[in-house]
């Protein structure tokens, strides 16, 4: 389980095992022609999630803040999207993105601990 609670980040950088064998199972169970070639490396990394997994975009006036993130696993094309977006909020200009409906959308916390690692493991299980 990947998972560590109080969504600590681990600082070791090196994948689970047990994982790694799973994600690859799946692997050639989905796409059993590359079944003949073997997994050289794995890699690890955090993934931050919102609750509902949406994406948002947006900008705090009063502070300056700026924000964009949630890509939930899609963050090549979103991240694009989402720099154009946030040029267009910081800029005041266009509005062809800025008027997207991701853009200063509020977003639910996540449960509090124990609940949040009794549910990851439950959805696991």
């Amino acid at each position: 389980m990947p998972y560590l609670f109080g969504s600590r980040i681990d600082s070791k950088g090196t994948p689970d095992s047990k994982i790694i064998e799973c994600l690859t199972d799946i692997l050639y169970r989905h796409f059993p022609i590359v079944r003949p070639f073997s997994i050289e490396y794995a890699s690890c990394g955090v993934l931050g999630v919102p609750r509902d997994w949406w994406a948002s975009v947006g900008l705090d006036k009063d502070t300056g803040l700026r924000w964009a993130g949630g890509y939930a696993g899609v963050g090549v094309s979103t991240s694009n999207l989402a720099g154009r977006t946030l040029a267009e909020l910081v800029l005041d200009s266009g509005r062809k993105f800025a008027k997207l409906p991701w853009v200063n959308r509020k977003v639910k916390k996540w449960a509090p601990e124990p609940f949040r690692r009794i549910g990851v493991h439950g959805m696991y299980a």
